[in-house]
């Protein structure tokens, strides 16, 4: 921070906000409210810091920034800071805005918006959010390299920086100006008849009518990637009806010139009280982690259509879908934990810390009710070691499917039907295929600069998602042929994980699907039968089905029989009554974690006598 009003370039000493653990992007100021909102991309969020308070909060997660003010991204975006909801701002154009370098980081009274568009051939462009088509107002011919657009509300002119020179326009694109000389500048910031830029490691200052810089600050900060004004006279309150309890809308508030409209975020509905909704699908879908903006989405799988779910996720890596329950499982690599919640975003709960591993993919084994992650039935796993191995469900028999020329193995799924197992590789942006045995391999297709994520597999066809595609694609899973079913929606971020749920066909082992296989905790099936298992540092008693310190419940009793069970914490079994006693309404009685029955044997059977 420094005091403009004072700048000498002597002995200049100006506060610093030390923001610890944040790697900061770009930001912007809200002079009024004392507030500095920036991004920082070690957790991909934007935030919000209180300069009174010195407090930081979260507002919103984000997925790509580099340089200046969403310098670089294929799309405007948009962070309601009311209702704490991202939009996507294409949906206010007629027209997709892609390719735009810096847009200005100040809309005019009109709320209209420009940026620098193009690559080798840069224009300047404007537009507005009511749906008008944006309009080039500066061409090519007039630019050389122009970059970071700034609007400046005392003189009502737009300035950009270009070919050593800041310059400057009207808003329609007439009375191109050239300025000051500021042939080290990055980044230049306007403070009513002062420019201020950055370059190297100094702040520079000059008046609007000098040639060149005046004042040469040495910060003594290295990488300076930003600066901006802080000014209250110049953020003067200009609130629309959308400031105001954000309008009357449940997630995006658009102002007009003259009202507001509402919207609703990417795969909701619009309902007549400006609340959104969600139409979820009851089944024939697959669910698919948007890890860019928090979100879980359903496609159906006949039509592409998309559905927003009400769970709002960090950075979730694995994904999966309880058919009999019909849970889903996530993982959070925020805080290396498995969640569970339903379809309707309820009962969201803990599952499962993981520790220090990430759970990059999760599957569930109906047998048991176990959850693995970074695994899948029969135990197919991907390893940092470029590698894909195979085990049976308790760690043993590990083989090597593949080995020397995987890339960047990253999802997996086995067609049981064929006895083929598929594989993504992110590196070489392939989908391969071998047998279960890791023999007869081959390529099916290759996506160039896709960084292929998850694969799976519904019949005939193969699904699969990409960190550079905005889409789930669909093909032939014997010929790669492409079938038609999403298109790009830009309106998605990083797809992950998939799961499918069309169909309450489960895959269960018999041994362990019954009483747990007598084991008194886990039971891993194996192609010869199963084998018990423990928690971590717990050890298998010699009867290799107890672990060490599990509880059973007393099966001993004048009254009742308990009959085919183990008594083991958690397991329900059948019972009789003793002669001469009859059975009261209970049908089975439960050994609880602590070694109890519930209810208690004493309470099952009654006297006939006394009974009547």
């Amino acid at each position: 921070m420094l005091e403009v009003r004072f700048v000498s370039g002597r002995d200049v000493w100006f506060p610093i906000i030390e923001l610890s653990y944040s790697a900061i992007e770009t930001f912007a100021v809200d002079a009024n409210l004392h507030l500095i909102y920036f991004v920082d991309s070690n957790s991909n969020e934007l935030k919000e810091l209180n300069i009174i308070k010195s407090t930081v909060t979260p507002l919103a997660s984000v997925s790509v920034t580099t340089g200046a003010v969403l310098q670089k991204l294929d799309r405007i975006r948009d962070v309601s800071l009311t209702c704490r909801h991202r939009m996507e701002s294409e949906k206010h154009f007629k027209h997709k805005l892609t390719n735009f370098d810096t847009p200005c980081s100040k809309l005019n009274e009109r709320s209209d918006l420009y940026w620098i568009s193009g690559t080798s051939r840069k224009v300047i462009m404007k537009g507005n959010w009511n749906r008008n088509a944006p309009l080039t107002i500066i061409s090519g011919d007039n630019l050389v390299d122009p970059k970071s657009l700034r609007y400046d509300v005392t003189s009502h002119r737009i300035y950009w920086l270009d070919n050593s020179y800041i310059r400057s326009s009207m808003t329609d694109g007439s009375d191109i100006q050239r300025h000051v000389m500021a042939s080290v500048a990055t980044h230049i910031s306007i403070s009513k008849d002062y420019f201020g830029w950055i370059g190297g490691n100094s702040t520079y200052f000059a008046r609007k009518t000098s040639v060149s810089y005046e004042v040469e600050i040495e910060s003594g900060m290295i990488n300076q990637s930003h600066i901006t004004v802080f000014d209250s006279s110049l953020q003067q309150d200009r609130r629309s009806s959308c400031q105001i309890l954000n309008g009357g809308c449940e997630n995006i508030c658009v102002p007009n010139q003259n009202s507001h409209k509402c919207e609703c975020d990417f795969g909701l509905q619009l309902k007549e009280d400006g609340t959104c909704k969600s139409s979820i699908y009851s089944r024939n879908f697959i669910l698919v982690s948007d890890t860019s903006h928090g979100r879980i989405l359903q496609i159906d799988i006949n039509t592409g259509n998309i559905v927003k779910l009400p769970t709002s996720i960090r950075d979730s890596r694995g994904i999966t879908f309880d058919k009999l329950t019909t849970e889903i499982f996530y993982s959070e690599a925020s805080t290396n934990t498995i969640m569970s919640t339903t379809v309707h975003g309820e009962n969201t709960s803990l599952v499962y810390a993981t520790g220090l591993a990430i759970a990059h993919r999760i599957a569930i084994d109906y047998s048991t009710g176990n959850i693995y992650f970074t695994a899948a039935v029969f135990l197919f796993w991907t390893e940092n070691k470029m590698a894909i191995s195979r085990s049976y469900m308790d760690g043993t028999s590990r083989m090597y499917i593949a080995r020397n020329d995987t890339g960047w193995p990253t999802g997996l799924a086995i067609d049981f039907a064929a006895n083929r197992l598929y594989w993504a590789d992110g590196l070489k942006n392939t989908i391969e295929y071998s047998d279960l045995n890791g023999d007869n391999q081959g390529i099916l297709i290759k996506d160039a600069d896709a960084q292929l994520m998850s694969v799976i597999v519904h019949g005939q066809y193969l699904y699969y998602t990409a960190w550079n595609r905005q889409r789930i694609t669909k093909m032939d899973k014997t010929t790669g042929v492409k079938i038609t079913f999403m298109s790009n929606h830009p309106e998605l971020g990083r797809l992950d994980s998939l799961v499918m749920y069309a169909d309450d066909t489960v895959d269960v082992n018999a041994i362990c699907s019954k009483k747990n296989g007598n084991c008194s905790t886990f039971c891993f099936p194996t192609p010869t039968g199963r084998t018990c298992g423990c928690e971590d540092s717990v050890n298998l008693e010699s009867d290799q089905t107890t672990c060490q310190g599990v509880h059973r419940c007393n099966t001993s009793s004048q009254t009742v029989n308990v009959l085919d069970c183990h008594a083991f914490p958690g397991e329900t079994c059948e019972f009789e009554c003793k002669t001469g006693l009859m059975p009261a309404v209970y049908a089975s009685v439960k050994c609880d974690l602590f070694g109890q029955w519930n209810p208690p044997l004493t309470h099952l059977c009654a006297d006939q006598k006394k009974r009547f």
